[in-house]
């Protein structure tokens, strides 16, 4: 087998992309659940007040 250093490195620098993209995916997809979060937990400060606030 000639060319193992060849395939060796083919085969470690897709592996190290493909690790570098999932990473990448998984704070986008984490961001967003944390911004999914704040906007809920916006809603529901805003109802909690709106119980208490006197009817017009």
């Amino acid at each position: 087998m000639k060319n193992y250093k060849e395939i060796y490195f083919l085969l470690f620098n897709k592996i190290t992309d493909t690790i570098e993209s999932l990473q990448e995916i998984q704070q986008q997809a984490e961001e967003m659940y944390i911004a999914q979060d704040e906007s809920s937990s916006d809603i529901n400060y805003h109802q909690k007040n709106d119980m208490y606030s006197q009817p017009k």
